[in-house]
Formats: structure tokens, sequence, C-alpha cells
């Protein structure tokens, strides 16, 4: 990938956590990077089933570690995702995480 579309995604995340606010962005981005981790192992999933898309699928150890990869990354995401939300939720009010607004 080419680092300017890196760069794009970097600061369209941190465009984004401006915009809805640090938790909710946080929520939301992890949510979205374990869709897209888990679009990998789809995809494999999709090839092997259909032949006829004529998508590139190996059954070799490699492929299917970076499948098993994919799938656990895209678990993990989820539980960062759950475990941000938890502290969004119930943390501390005074937090930059915090979702409840404190009038001074």
């Amino acid at each position: 990938m080419a680092p300017e579309y890196l760069l794009l995604s970097f600061f369209t995340a941190i465009v984004w956590a401006f915009i809805r606010g640090t938790g909710k962005a946080a929520i939301e981005l992890l949510l979205f990077t374990s869709f897209a981790i888990l679009l990998i192992p789809f995809t494999s999933l999709i090839a092997w089933l259909e032949p006829e898309t004529h998508l590139w699928f190996y059954a070799d150890s490699l492929s299917i570690g970076v499948d098993l990869t994919a799938l656990i990354l895209s678990i993990g995401f989820l539980l960062m995702a759950n475990s941000t939300a938890r502290r969004v939720r119930f943390g501390d009010p005074y937090s930059v995480w915090s979702r409840r607004h404190i009038v001074f």
C-alpha cells in the first residue's frame, strides 16, 4: 500500500475522532478495523466455496495461517471495542473517554 493511503487513513481517523468525540470514535474505529480484518478470511472462504468467482485461494499452510491470524486479530479488535465501550460508559466522568458531560 502506498504511503499516501496510509496517511489518508490516519488523518481520516483523526478527523473522525474530532467529529464524533474520542470515546465514540475509538469504539467505531475498532469495530471498523475488526470488520475490515474479518474480510480477509471471508474472501478466502468465498473463493473456496465459489471457485467460479476467480478469486485467489490456495489451501497451503501459509494462506491458512494468514486467515487464522486475521480471524484472531478480528476477535481481538472486537474485544478491544467492547472494553473501550465499557470504559466510555462506566469510566471516570472527567476522563477524555467519558461520554457523560460534566457541568462545572
